[in-house]
């Protein structure tokens, strides 16, 4: 029998598995408008994802907005500044 922080975790990664099959659908038909509303609720669920921060950025970046998405690079690298993906994405 789940205790309620066991059934809390797994309801919350059932959320962000949800949240992740959006954004994989809105990514293949190129709705990035609807990815970054997808990521943003995906970084709800776990703030501290410093992937999801990276890969909002990318959808900003593909939907021209180069100012949110280099907000969201850095984000990235402040949550884990030892992944050198991050750093190339804002192309420092």
């Amino acid at each position: 029998m789940e205790t309620e922080a066991e059934n809390n975790g797994s309801s919350q990664q059932s959320d962000l598995d949800k949240v992740l099959e959006k954004i994989t659908e809105a990514e293949r038909q190129k709705c990035y408008t609807d990815a970054i509303t997808h990521y943003t609720e995906a970084i709800d669920l776990n703030p501290e994802n410093a992937g999801a921060y990276n890969n909002r950025g990318n959808a900003y970046r593909s939907a021209g907005d180069f100012a949110a998405a280099i907000e969201d690079y850095s984000r990235a690298i402040d949550l884990n500044p030892e992944d050198a993906l991050f750093y190339s994405s804002r192309g420092a």
